[in-house]
């Protein structure tokens, strides 16, 4: 037997005296037992991952100290005897003991950070610089009791608000969420749908009952990492106590996600949950409702919410919101008030509401600030930008009002409301390509939304295709009879089309519809009026508005329109002091910025050929216009055209010119059509021609406005190109033309001004006129 074979046996023959085999096969079975033993009660004691983790390290390590001890000290029956050796010299120990510390290091490592396995490694918490996204799932009731099904509900809606008010991470929102999952009902589906979406982790969790009343389980899941970062039981509720646990739930999150939950803490809103229940309970049910726009539903519920807790200020708001979307701004601006003096409003609601009732005073500028100021303390509130898109496009600010519905987009893409709000904005503006994706994007999100057809209509409608827009109407109205705005878009292609009597029709069945909301049958009534005024019925259009007068008191924001419409009409009657009387009115009932009511002044100062005093209207109004820098020259414009009229009225053409140039060419809102003002100027100066271009070209409705209530200026151009061809002695052109204006003005008195006008030129035209035979289309 050779020296190395001997060696090698006597090697074995120690490790077996030893006995270092036996003990690492026991240290292994007995580390194994314990790690099985310490996975099994980590999650009940509500431990993180890392004591585990720490464990199998030590367990991985203590291996080859336990083999090297067993090895240097003989284990027998009776004692523990240090072996002895051959001595090696200190060069010798340290090139044996280097490697082995370097080896138990790694390995020790490799065991902490990865799990052993390549299957354990991948499931780690998700790491990644961007605020985590978190989903609020609806608690799932398993108490076998239906009657507590809202509270599922109810409790995810008070976790997710407490969530949102830190800036340390992003809630999902409720409609969001819903459009991701759709009816899914299985977990590990909806973590995939979830992850799809750039969502990285879910709450979610169930209401049992046990002995000692209603438990809640809640889990926070990292979907990516693939396991549950924090979990809670939340034991011995009652159904009065179970939404108290929305706090400590919505702490549980922040704990998992290791983000600080010291910022704001709602215990308000849970425990004011928890003392009105059955108030609560009715706010989830309108809250259902009122983010799917069932306002009648929704105002139900939010008013018998305040029936039982009238210092509900939450519900408060939401119900204002609906009054003032259906055109009941007086009863939402006092509820708005009654809010905000509700004690103990939470910071993020108490900014809604405050924002809110600037919104519903149109003091848009006001509003929109408030919303930034929201956003700047709660980044990621999605109903926060979108109503400062509506500050922004009631500011004529278009571009913002798309540019925050975008960002609205980006950050929701599943959300429907947005793509048809961005829609129909886009299309508001003309731009129909970039209207085009945004709505087939809305059209797929909601197959069987009627407003998707509604507004694909309303696209076909702006480019002029009548009959395939009137198709996809008829498609809406079968998906709901009741689709706001169809009934009007109808109508306004009868007007477009120029069959005026079937559009009076239906703007008289909308305006006569008691089921439709006060905004709706206003919008008709004031369509119905302009037509009436086209056609010379002033007495009618005025009883028309007088008839809806409450409607327009309880609206408020047009009744100082509905003054200034009033004193125009009576202008034509010839009642001037009440045209007088209701042009100071109208300024005086102004909910903003008073340049439309002014100008009504200032036409009414002109009829009455004033003119020092419509110098001094038109002042008053450029006094109201944007800084110098802003492109919208709406007061410029308005103020010009009185000025320039009032110089072609007394004789100063070039004074006329350059404030009728002026008039025409600045951008802004018109409030009249400003080119007929500059054709006279241009009949009298001998530039019939020109003149004639100038109101052919103004005198065609816009398909995207088309502006109603200009059609009464539409129809005295006519008699206005009359005038210009009869200047240039092209008599049957000029008759041609008057008989057109008489037949679109017949229900005029026969002594009203343009009527006897009209008459003359027939004359001279050697034409004739028949009342009698004369049928609007």
């Amino acid at each position: 037997m050779t020296e190395k074979q001997t060696r090698f046996k006597q090697f074995v023959e120690d490790l077996k005296r030893r006995r270092v085999v036996r003990v690492a096969v026991a240290y292994i079975i007995i580390s194994w037992v314990l790690l099985q033993v310490i996975d099994v009660l980590l999650p009940a004691f509500d431990v993180g991952e890392w004591v585990f983790r720490a464990f199998l390290t030590l367990a991985f390590i203590g291996f080859f100290i336990t083999i090297i001890l067993s090895w240097v000290f003989d284990i027998n029956d009776h004692r523990v005897v240090k072996t002895s050796g051959k001595r090696l010299p200190r060069w010798g120990k340290s090139i044996i003991s280097l490697p082995l510390i370097v080896l138990v290091g790694v390995g020790g490592w490799w065991v902490w950070s990865g799990y052993v396995t390549d299957e354990e490694s991948e499931l780690r918490p998700t790491e990644s610089i961007e605020l985590p996204i978190v989903a609020v799932m609806q608690f799932r009731n398993l108490t076998a009791d239906p009657a507590n099904d809202w509270l599922g509900e109810g409790l995810a809606n008070l976790i997710r608000d407490n969530l949102t008010q830190s800036r340390f991470l992003r809630v999902v929102s409720p409609q969001k969420f819903r459009s991701i999952i759709g009816e899914e009902s299985d977990l590990k589906l909806i973590a995939e749908l979830s992850e799809e979406e750039g969502i990285g982790f879910i709450l979610s969790g169930e209401m049992l009952i046990t002995p000692g009343g209603i438990s809640i389980s809640s889990r926070l899941s990292d979907i990516i990492g693939g396991i549950d970062l924090s979990a809670r039981q939340t034991e011995n509720l009652a159904t009065a106590t179970l939404l108290s646990a929305a706090g400590p739930i919505a702490a549980q999150v922040k704990q998992g996600l290791n983000i600080p939950h010291t910022e704001q803490i709602d215990i308000y809103a849970a425990d004011f949950a928890s003392q009105n229940l059955t108030a609560y309970e009715s706010y989830v049910a309108g809250l259902g409702f009122f983010l799917n726009y069932q306002y009648q539903q929704a105002e139900q519920a939010f008013t018998a919410a305040l029936l039982l807790a009238p210092d509900f200020a939450v519900a408060r708001y939401r119900l204002a919101y609906i009054q003032a979307a259906t055109g009941r701004t007086d009863m939402a601006e006092e509820n708005i008030r009654m809010a905000l003096e509700t004690s103990n409003i939470p910071d993020r609601e108490k900014r809604y509401i405050e924002a809110a009732q600037a919104l519903f005073a149109r003091d848009y500028e006001t509003a929109s600030g408030l919303y930034m100021a929201l956003l700047t303390e709660y980044p990621f509130e999605v109903e926060a930008r979108e109503m400062l898109a509506k500050t922004y496009w009631g500011q004529y600010k278009a571009q913002d009002a798309v540019r925050e519905m975008q960002i609205l987009a980006a950050e929701e893409p599943q959300n429907e409301v947005i793509w048809s709000t961005l829609g129909g904005y886009l299309l508001a503006m003309g731009e129909f390509e970039r209207a085009q994706p945004a709505l087939e994007k809305f059209a797929k999100l909601a197959p069987d939304n009627a407003n998707s057809y509604t507004l694909l209509g309303d696209s076909l409608r702006y480019q002029g295709d009548f009959n395939a827009a009137i198709e996809l109407y008829k498609k809406a109205l079968e998906i709901d009879p009741t689709m706001r705005g169809v009934a009007t878009s109808l109508a306004t292609i009868d007007y477009l089309q120029a069959e005026y009597i079937q559009a009076e029709q239906g703007f008289t069945s909308i305006a006569d519809n008691a089921t439709l909301t006060n905004s709706d049958r206003l919008d008709a009534m004031f369509a119905l009026q302009a037509l009436q005024v086209a056609k010379g019925s002033f007495s009618a259009a005025e009883q028309l508005i007088e008839r809806f007068s409450a409607a327009i008191q309880e609206e408020q924001i047009r009744e100082a329109m509905a003054a200034s419409i009033r004193a125009l009409l009576n202008l034509e009657s010839g009642n001037k002091n009440a045209a007088r009387d209701l042009s100071e009115s109208a300024i005086s009932l102004s909910p903003g910025v008073p340049t439309r009511y002014l100008f009504a002044r200032g036409l009414v100062e002109l009829n009455f050929g004033e003119y020092d005093k419509v110098s001094v209207t038109a002042t008053e109004i450029i006094s109201h216009a944007l800084p110098a820098d802003n492109p919208d020259r709406t007061e410029d414009k308005a103020a010009a055209y009185l000025t320039g009229m009032a110089s072609l009225l007394q004789g100063d053409m070039d004074s006329a010119r350059a404030d009728l140039d002026r008039a025409t060419e600045l951008g802004g809102y018109d409030y009249q059509i400003y080119d007929l003002g500059l054709a006279q100027l241009l009949m009298q100066v001998g530039e019939a021609e020109d003149a004639i271009e100038k109101i052919q070209a103004a005198i065609i409705p816009d398909m995207v406005e088309p502006r109603i209530d200009l059609e009464a200026t539409r129809v005295r151009a006519l008699l206005l190109m009359a005038e210009i061809k009869k200047s240039t002695n092209d008599l049957p052109a000029a008759g041609l033309l008057a008989q057109q204006f008489l037949s679109r003005f017949s229900s005029a008195s026969p002594d009203h001004p343009d009527v006897v006008l009209a008459n003359d030129i027939l004359s001279a035209a050697g034409l004739t006129f028949s009342r009698e035979s004369t049928a609007d289309r």
